[in-house]
């Protein structure tokens, strides 16, 4: 974490939820190609609010992600675990090695110190963290 905090980011990849999407939502939301999952969970007294955007360092650079599924600021009530979604290369991910979420309170979260290595890539609805 970049500062001790309420908050726990955790990462999991290819976790199937394109297909749980599509199946709810057969005729509105359209979400392709999703196989980035951002679990935020406040371990704190009191809600917080995260977004509307995630940094993901790489080791080319920082790259913001903006297009998360759901999008804009999104409140997490104590003992509430939000999910983000997006959609990421899968060679870009080899070289990720961490993710910062940011609360409104101006503090960080890191999760991932070495991302590309820490997850193991499973099937749809299976879930393995190193």
């Amino acid at each position: 974490m970049a500062e001790a905090g309420p908050l726990v980011v955790r990462l999991l990849m290819d976790t199937g939820v394109g297909e749980i999407f599509d199946f709810k939502s057969a005729c509105c939301l359209r979400v392709f190609d999703v196989n980035l999952e951002v679990l935020v969970e406040n371990r704190g007294e009191t809600p917080l609010t995260v977004g509307p955007h995630f940094d993901i360092e790489h080791e080319g650079g920082v790259r913001r992600l903006t297009a998360l599924v759901p999008g804009g600021t999104n409140r997490i009530g104590p003992g509430e675990v939000k999910s983000f979604y997006y959609s990421l290369d899968e060679g870009f991910l080899r070289g990720v090695r961490s993710l910062t979420v940011y609360d409104d309170t101006g503090r960080s979260y890191k999760a991932g110190a070495a991302f590309g290595a820490g997850l193991q890539k499973t099937g749809p609805g299976q879930r393995k963290e190193r």
